[in-house]
């Protein structure tokens, strides 16, 4: 019920702070690796991803699905 909820409101909802895209797209040009580490399932994470528009801008995902143990347990940071 939760996860139908969460994503039945996304689109409302989810947002990059000002400047968030444009200092990760800056950053990418600059050949700075990106990875996201969350604690958020992968398909919830991927979809607030994709409404910000960010999704491709990193080299490296990683969702709470990934690891066994999560923080803060450095499992996720590792992987």
């Amino acid at each position: 019920m939760y996860v139908e909820h969460n994503l039945s409101i996304h689109k409302k909802h989810v947002k990059s702070f000002p400047g968030v895209t444009s200092t990760l797209e800056k950053l990418k040009a600059n050949g700075i690796k990106l990875g996201l580490v969350t604690s958020k399932r992968r398909h919830t994470a991927i979809v607030g991803l994709e409404i910000a528009g960010i999704q491709s801008i990193f080299d490296a995902l990683v969702f709470c699905d990934d690891t066994i143990k999560h923080k803060p347990d450095p499992a996720p940071i590792l992987k």
